[in-house]
């Protein structure tokens, strides 16, 4: 059977199956069509070290022919809904009540008005703030938070969580944002002289406003691109008094978030509502789960021959650098660099065998996001998390994009989980590690004395 991780994307030939839009009188009928659908509504159990993949994500549950009709589908798998009442003899708003899981006025109202049965739900997650949880057919899910529009968790079908978020953090606003995928905008980074930094009067917060702004829904639905059908959502903000206070510009961001089996699409739309040309900096930052930051088999891929800016090593006043010729790039301390026009295809080798590619698909036409940035705050600063996460941003950071008024700027950013275990690369790597690790065990100290024992023997 081959591997659905290893077809080649349809890009940009998306057409509409279903969608819902802020109208009372819109009628749909999403479905998902996986037994898978029910248990991941639900956080599931999460663990220090986040495995991406277990085994191959081909072996979850193929995608149903969207030709067949409903009586067919029927036949092969249940819907969520049909299991909660076939099973249970309850819907899912009712098991919600029974367990103690009660939504706020805010977020019955939007799930009434958003919600896709099986595919699209709205509920309240960390510190009760709304979220929208997108399904796949497949078992596959991802929460959007709308406080910060923050891509928090994403999780694959055989259980896999491809972002990191710390366990038993109490999350408000400003924690929550701090992990999964967030937007920078208009700047990225501290700003200063460093680059991700727009014209401003005064300092922006650490990358930037969208962060900190209250983001809203204007779309969900189902598309279908020839392989499968797939859920998507659409969140919008726009400045208001708390941002211009910071930075005096008039814009309105559209971000789409579409869910497929192993990849996330994210679009992002930027609008000068303003009367001046608009500049800014934008990028999505990522913190993606590994095994082990430390370990050889965890590596940045895609970054050989790039010219580079340290702001850790140099933090009074960043250097330019030249990246060597190495096929991976690994973190030995704290780490701050961005990659200057790496249009190569990028991504991280996460150490289970599986790499997570993060490409910029945006339109030829576009700006795109051609700059890389990687992270890590390290054991000085973090010592409880920085091992279970590779941070890699991607995005439009040492050129700043300009956009005149009226005019609107688009950028399309695909993370794609790709399981290459038995590629040859990585085999080479594994077999390299595992002579490194036989090194080191016979310098220990009872080897020693084996050794010397023998010597004398002889």
């Amino acid at each position: 059977m081959q591997s659905i991780l290893n077809r080649k994307p349809r890009l940009h030939s998306h057409h509409i199956a279903h969608q819902r839009v802020p109208s009372p009188s819109t009628k749909l009928s999403g479905r998902c069509t996986s037994q898978l659908c029910g248990p991941v509504c639900s956080r599931v159990p999460r663990r220090r070290r986040n495995k991406i993949c277990f085994g191959s994500v081909a072996q979850a549950s193929k995608t149903t022919d969207s030709n067949l009709d409903h009586d067919n589908a029927r036949d092969k798998v249940n819907p969520i809904r049909d299991i909660l009442q076939d099973d249970a003899g309850i819907g899912v708003h009712e098991l919600s009540r029974d367990i103690g899981i009660t939504d706020s006025t805010e977020t019955l109202a939007l799930s009434k008005e958003f919600s896709i049965p099986g595919c699209v739900r709205i509920t309240d997650g960390h510190g009760g703030m709304p979220k929208v949880t997108l399904i796949h057919q497949s078992g596959s899910f991802c929460e959007v938070y709308l406080d910060g529009g923050n891509i928090h968790t994403w999780v694959l079908a055989n259980g896999g969580e491809v972002f990191y978020a710390p366990d038993g953090t109490s999350y408000n606003r400003q924690t929550l944002n701090n992990w999964g995928t967030s937007l920078c905008f208009p700047q990225f980074g501290e700003g200063g002289e460093r680059p991700g930094t727009p014209p401003s009067e005064q300092l922006l917060p650490r990358d930037g406003l969208a962060k900190m702004l209250k983001w809203t829904i204007s779309q969900t639905g189902v598309k279908d691109d020839g392989n499968g059908e797939f859920p998507y959502v659409t969140i919008e903000v726009c400045d208001t008094d708390t941002s211009r206070a910071l930075w005096d510009k008039h814009f309105y961001l559209s971000m789409q978030v579409y869910l497929q089996h192993d990849a996330l699409e994210i679009s992002v739309s930027v609008k000068n509502t303003g009367m001046q040309q608009l500049e800014f900096a934008a990028a999505l930052k990522s913190h993606l789960a590994v095994t082990d930051i430390e370990a050889p088999q965890t590596n940045f891929i895609g970054l050989k021959n790039c010219v580079y800016v340290d702001n850790a090593m140099h933090a009074a006043k960043s250097r330019v650098r030249y990246s060597d010729t190495s096929d991976s790039c690994r973190l030995y301390g704290a780490t701050d660099r961005v990659f200057l026009s790496s249009k190569s295809e990028t991504g991280v080798e996460v150490g289970t065998g599986c790499t997570v590619f993060v490409r910029d698909i945006s339109s030829e036409d576009e700006h795109g996001y051609h700059d890389r940035a990687l992270f890590n705050e390290w054991k000085e600063s973090d010592a409880e998390n920085y091992r279970w996460y590779a941070g890699i941003a991607i995005g439009a950071i040492g050129k700043l994009i300009k956009v005149d008024p009226g005019l609107t700027h688009t950028g399309v950013v695909r993370l794609e989980v790709h399981d290459l275990s038995h590629g040859a690369e990585t085999v080479r790597r594994k077999s390299k590690y595992d002579r490194v690790s036989l090194q080191d065990i016979t310098k220990r100290t009872s080897f020693a004395f084996r050794e010397e024992g023998l010597s004398e023997l002889q």
